[in-house]
């Protein structure tokens, strides 16, 4: 859903690290950006494997340098995931959520809370939404999320 995120930033010349759980996503992912000035480095991790996940991120710091940009739309599934990523970053950490979250009865998790309160971040929430179009409503377009995200990185 990120995908011209992705690209934006290869463009502009980031290493743009993307962790996906399938190979073929990210080798797909691969073939579409050849050519672009900046690096594709490939992460095959689940985000709820946090040991391996742990482990992947300290490599590609080990390979890469610090983060200093990261856009991270994870699940809810993996609640110890967003921090185990912040760990690894100095710098912006724009931090993707749906719309519930927006619903004044939402009671973000500890593992989320903890992410205001960290020196080396500095951290964005982006929510998510619908449009209204006469009548009805829709959700976003990955298009138009992928927009949003760019915006408020630049």
């Amino acid at each position: 859903m990120l995908k011209s995120v992705v690209f934006d930033l290869l463009q502009r010349g980031y290493v743009v690290s993307v962790i996906a759980r399938h190979e073929r996503s990210l080798e797909a992912l691969e073939r579409e950006a050849n050519g672009s000035t900046g690096i594709l480095e490939k992460i095959c991790v689940d985000w709820h494997n946090t040991d391996a996940l742990e482990k992947r991120l300290r490599d590609s710091v080990s390979s890469f340098g610090q983060i200093s940009l990261a856009v991270v739309w994870i699940h809810s599934t993996a609640p110890d995931a967003p921090l185990i990523v912040a760990k690894y970053v100095q710098g912006d950490y724009f931090h993707v959520r749906s719309c519930a979250v927006a619903e004044p009865s939402f009671q973000e998790p500890l593992e989320i809370r903890a992410l205001l309160h960290l020196k080396n971040i500095n951290y964005q929430k982006i929510i998510l939404g619908f449009i209204k179009e006469d009548a009805s409503t829709r959700w976003l377009t990955n298009e138009e999320i992928a927009k949003v995200v760019l915006e408020a990185i630049h």
